[in-house]
């Protein structure tokens, strides 16, 4: 009788041991028509499902476990006839998405042969495979199901899950063989399945340390279900400190995000009383970094960790409380939120007498919801905050540094957590990046005020610097008028350094663009009627260069200089002075904070000949001729706006000829030994005066001529020599000569031409000629117009001119 209950014993253990069980993965409760292997709307489908180990082993299945079955969960049945040639093929892969619309073609296994398969019901519709699959503990599982029908019918919809990457793969069509498709699209949606096994009753895949199943770090605990059964003690050293180890232990691996924090949480499932250690190192050279007991919910297990290696690989261990319970627990790891992601948390900065920035990052931030929100960069939450005591200077600076955020957004506020107000709001005034800068002035000495950053748009959160520095300096020596510092003219510029540094606003109120609120002052007695004022910025200060009459407290400006960009050289050309009379210069930058860079060179000549129109180099009479000339350092007075030649080469520096002719005239004007990009213009007045463009050229290899420049007796023109502005000058010889016109140019010069039956062309040119009278009726500017003559042969007559390329011919008639 005993040996009867002991088989009976053995073989209801044993029975129990390869009874069926069943593991579902994906808990989605949303049904579709497309992510679904019973496709029928179409008439041929092939589709492969991935499914990971780690869910594989969450749903309680371990190595050597033999498949015998696998289903879909039904949500709307739509088909009206079978799904012919169904099969079912699985394989192991390493493959733990699809990076493209491939198929993986290698590994599979027929489990469940070509078969005509009807789904006739809701809920779970199952395939008994006929020959079962083993898992190998470890690998990812693809089941591939295909089907070729001759007609198609509609889909039936399944319930299905998003994943994290894509893992699901397919195609469709019409008239083709099914399970011989390539891929077509991938999926970030899978179907739900359930698999039905025998376990092998063997320990899990993760019970020793070099099969550590890795968990995702996410943004907040997710927790992801296992079980301990089978478990066993793996030997690895060093043991546990704590929670009473008795070994049941299973492991896991989590990469340290680029905070350097990390949470590991764990909840209760068939496990009510858990321990948790934490491990860096490899397997069989770990060192213990934490073990804990009771720090989670209850008596499970929870592990804060801080400062530790971004992107290092630290290992944890898990097991029961005693090891007298087997079973099911959860377990997360999670990026937590910065200490500073509330307004109440802010990290305190120290104010420092120069920028050196500290490193944060905003990676897991969430929206604080702190009121008012900013008015600026387009928030969206994600926002990390600090705090700085404004120093007794009153005036602060606030640096930030690209890190993985090249584009930020920052809000200062007054007032407390809860009652701020805005102070301000910047979005990208760092002059070198797209990053947010301050430079707060007025402020209350001792007051707290408060620093909110956040990614702009926050769609690339991460790394970023700041910095908060008092750069106090002292007014220089120049702030105000009455400290102008005398310069010296001379006839070539010798620059005197200058720098705006610590400078503030004077009086009177600047005339000039820009935000006088940095300017510092100089002075220089005129020794010529014309003088030139010149300004040199360093690399990010915008120059703003106003010159004034008078004496201080009663000022009158009288010309403004400002380009309109960092570091381009100013230059003001002054006419009209009173020699002996002293003239006053303020410099500032035009925006409204200080640059990164404040300094800059200054000087004052006597305007040199060929400067401008008040003091050009005149020409007497033509033939002209002038050798080792240059425009560099007579300024650059004009641009290519305020001409009517359609050119860009009135960028640089200029050289100004005047020429009145006694008589009517053509010229040809010839440049040579010029630099790159020159060009050389004849105006009927100073390029300021927006005058008529009489003849210009330019040319990129340098060297320009023009001819056949029509001239009119008593009409003063002005030659301009200028460059693209790269280069900003160039050296150059001038000649001008007078063309020869043609015999034709005036009425009583006109050739004749005989009328005939047919056209035989006399060939004319217009090449330097001049305009002629009367004025003429007709369209166009007659300034180059030659005559012709013919003798009326019949009443109707026709004339014809036949252009070369460029010219647009026009022609008058007169008796």
């Amino acid at each position: 009788m005993r040996r009867l209950i002991s088989f009976l014993l053995l073989f209801i253990s044993t029975s129990g041991f390869l009874m069926a069980q069943t593991a579902t993965i994906g808990s989605g409760t949303t049904s579709s028509s497309t992510y679904t292997p019973y496709r029928g709307l179409w008439e041929d489908g092939k589709f492969q499902f991935l499914y990971l180990a780690s869910e594989l082993s969450a749903a309680g299945m371990g190595a050597g476990d033999e498949i015998t079955a696998c289903a879909f969960n039904v949500a709307t049945v739509s088909s009206s006839q079978p799904y012919s040639g169904f099969t079912i093929r699985m394989a192991q892969t390493s493959q733990s998405e699809y990076l493209a619309s491939n198929f993986v073609t290698s590994g599979f296994s027929t489990v469940y042969p070509a078969t005509s398969y009807s789904v006739s019901s809701t809920g779970w519709n199952t395939h008994t495979f006929s020959s079962n699959f083993t898992w190998d503990g470890t690998s990812n599982v693809i089941v591939e199901v295909c089907f070729d029908n001759s007609g198609y019918t509609s889909s039936d919809a399944v319930y299905y899950s998003t994943t994290t990457n894509d893992k699901m793969c397919y195609n469709v069509e019409d008239y083709a063989s099914g399970c011989s498709l390539s891929a077509d699209a991938r999926y970030s949606y899978r179907p739900n399945i359930r698999f039905t096994y025998t376990d092998a009753g063997g320990p899990p895949s993760n019970d020793d340390c070099s099969g550590a199943f890795s968990l995702n770090v996410g943004a907040s605990c997710s927790y992801t279900q296992y079980s301990t059964t089978g478990a066993t003690d793996s030997g690895e050293l060093p043991a546990p400190g704590c929670a009473n180890y008795m070994g049941g232990d299973m492991w896991f691996t989590v990469t340290v995000p680029a905070s350097g924090n990390i949470t590991i949480d764990t909840e209760s499932g068939d496990i009510s009383d858990a321990g948790l250690a934490v491990y860096s190192g490899s397997c069989g050279s770990l060192s213990l970094i934490e073990c804990d007991d009771d720090g989670g919910a209850s008596t499970m297990s929870m592990i804060e960790l801080t400062g530790q290696t971004p992107g290092a690989t630290l290992y944890v261990r898990f097991w029961e409380y005693g090891n007298d319970i087997d079973g099911t627990f959860g377990i997360c790891a999670y990026e937590p939120p910065p200490s500073n992601d509330d307004c109440s948390g802010a990290t305190p900065l120290t104010v420092g007498s120069s920028c050196s920035f500290e490193t944060f990052s905003n990676a897991t931030a969430g929206d604080s919801g702190e009121l008012p929100s900013p008015t600026c960069s387009s928030y969206l939450g994600g926002d990390v905050w600090f705090s700085f005591v404004v120093p007794a200077s009153g005036e602060v600076y606030i640096e930030f540094e690209t890190g993985d955020i090249t584009d930020g957004g920052a809000s200062v506020y007054s007032g407390s957590c809860g009652s701020l107000t805005e102070v301000e709001c910047d979005d990208d005034d760092d002059p070198a990046t797209a990053m947010p800068y301050f430079h707060l002035t007025g402020l209350t000495p001792s007051e707290t005020l408060y620093i909110r950053f956040w990614e702009y748009g926050n769609n690339n959160n991460g790394t970023f610097g700041i910095c908060v520095h008092d750069a106090y300096v002292a007014p220089p020596a120049n702030d105000e008028c009455s400290g102008a510092i005398s310069l010296t003219s001379g006839t070539t510029c010798s620059y005197t350094s200058g720098d705006i540094a610590g400078a503030t606003g004077s009086s009177p109120a600047t005339v000039c663009v820009g935000t006088a609120d940095n300017d510092v002052w100089y002075s220089f007695e005129a020794t010529a009627a014309e003088q030139t004022v010149t300004v040199d910025p360093s690399t990010s200060m915008n120059a703003v260069v106003e010159v004034f009459s008078g004496t201080c407290g009663s000022l009158t400006s009288l010309q403004c200089s400002n380009v309109g960009s960092d570091n381009v050289t100013e230059t003001n050309s002054l006419s009209g002075l009173s020699i002996g009379q002293t003239y006053y210069i303020r410099v500032y930058d035009y925006d409204a904070t200080d640059p990164l860079t404040t300094d800059f060179d200054i000087c004052v000549i006597e305007t040199p000949t060929g400067a401008n129109c008040d003091n050009p180099e005149l020409i007497s009479s033509v033939p002209y001729t002038n050798t080792g000339m240059s425009t560099c350092g007579f300024g650059d007075d004009f641009d290519n706006s305020q001409i009517t030649c359609t050119s860009y080469y009135m960028g640089g520096d200029d050289f100004v000829f005047e020429y009145t002719p006694s008589a009517d005239e053509v010229i040809n004007v010839a440049l040579t030994n010029t630099s790159t990009y020159t060009g050389v213009f004849v105006l009927d007045g100073c390029p300021d005066t927006s005058p008529n463009c009489v003849a210009y050229n330019e040319n990129s290899s340098g060297n320009p001529s023009l001819s056949g420049a029509s001239l009119t007796a008593g009409q003063t023109y002005y030659i301009v020599v200028s460059t693209w502005p790269s280069p900003q000058c160039t050296d150059f010889d001038i000649a001008i000569t007078t063309a020869v016109p043609p015999a034709n140019d005036d009425c009583d010069g006109a050739i004749d031409i005989i009328s005939g039956t047919t056209c035989s062309y006399t060939s004319g040119t217009i090449m330097n000629a001049s305009a002629s009278s009367p004025a003429t009726a007709c369209s166009g500017t007659a300034n180059n117009d030659v005559w012709y003559s013919f003798v009326a042969t019949s009443s109707y007559q026709t004339i014809e001119v036949d252009p070369s390329t460029s010219m647009d011919a026009a022609i008058e008639v007169l008796s």
